[in-house]
Order: structure tokens, then sequence, then C-alpha cells
């Protein structure tokens, strides 16, 4: 399937889109906000119903990880 054609499915369906790709890491961290965030607003507008016991989802700013590359 291609982007466009997902975009429209996507679309279609009233979800969000967000092209991404494990092999380099493109728009992981940004497609796994976008459902965190998606879930945080359905809970808010009782959309969704939160478990008993459950404390939601917190989100934080990043605190990327990440070393730089090491060239040799």
């Amino acid at each position: 399937m291609s982007a466009e054609e997902a975009r429209h499915f996507a679309t279609n369906l009233s979800t969000a889109f967000v092209e991404t790709s494990a092999c380099n890491n493109f728009n992981m961290e940004l497609a796994f906000q976008t459902l965190a965030e998606g879930i945080q607003q359905a809970l808010g507008q009782g959309i969704l119903a939160q478990h008993q016991g459950c404390d939601g989802i917190r989100l934080i700013p990043n605190q990327s990880h990440r070393q730089p590359p090491v060239s040799f």
C-alpha cells in the first residue's frame, strides 16, 4: 500500500496517519507520541473509559538517550 493510499484509508476511518520506517527509525517516536496523545484525548472526552486502578497515560518531555554517532 502506498503512503497516499494509507493516508486516504486513515482519513476515511477518522484516524491519524504517520508514515514510519522501523528500518531507519523514521518517525517511530512520532507514531507512538501521536498514539498516546490520541488515547489521552479520547480518555479526556469520555470516548474511552479508564480501568479501575490505572493511572492513565502521562506524556513527558522528550529526554532522548541517544548517543551521537561515533566516527572511526
